[in-house]
Order: structure tokens, then sequence, then C-alpha cells
């Protein structure tokens, strides 16, 4: 299970389906998550970008919906280069489109 960024989320994820996960072991790098998977060790719940593209994974959807919020950190937000500006508006349509 990922020990930083999603651990408490999956922890709801279960609590609101009554489910109490077996917790083999939780280690910080999606990396290492995946390493193990691969190596038989156990099975884990990632963001679906950490196994995006990796064909040596089986994966598949939860049912529950589970979100988390993300935020971006500016120092000022009236004085943006154009390509930060553009990579904003980008972020905001992706939202939008996945609401």
């Amino acid at each position: 299970m990922p020990k930083a960024g999603c651990d408490e989320l999956i922890k709801e994820l279960f609590k609101k389906v009554n489910l109490k996960p077996n917790v083999y072991c939780e280690v910080a790098d999606n990396q290492t998550i995946i390493a193990m998977v691969q190596k038989d060790l156990g099975i884990s719940i990632v963001p679906e970008i950490v196994i995006h593209g990796n064909n040596n994974l089986n994966s598949f959807e939860l049912k529950e919906e589970c979100f988390r919020t993300i935020g971006l950190a500016l120092p000022n937000l009236n004085d943006v280069s154009p390509s930060v500006s553009a990579f904003i508006e980008l972020t905001k349509s992706m939202i939008n489109k996945n609401k």
C-alpha cells in the first residue's frame, strides 16, 4: 500500500465499503510498489498514472469512485510565463472534462 499521498484516501475507501485490508507492507515510492507487485509480493491500489503504459501488470478500475485534491503552487499568478499560463489552462480544461 502507498505510504505517502494516497494511503489515507485508500483507507477511507476501504472503510466506506466495510472492508479491512490485510496490509503486509507500506512503502513511499510508487515504483517500488510496482516492482513488488511484479514479483508477486502482493497487490496494491495506486493512481492510474502510475501504471499507465505498463504492460507487465494486470489492472482494473475500482467500482467505487475515488478522488483526491491536487494543488498548484505559484509565487504570483499575475506574473507567469506564457508556458505556465498554458499549463494552467490545460489543467483546468482537463479537470472540467473529467467532472
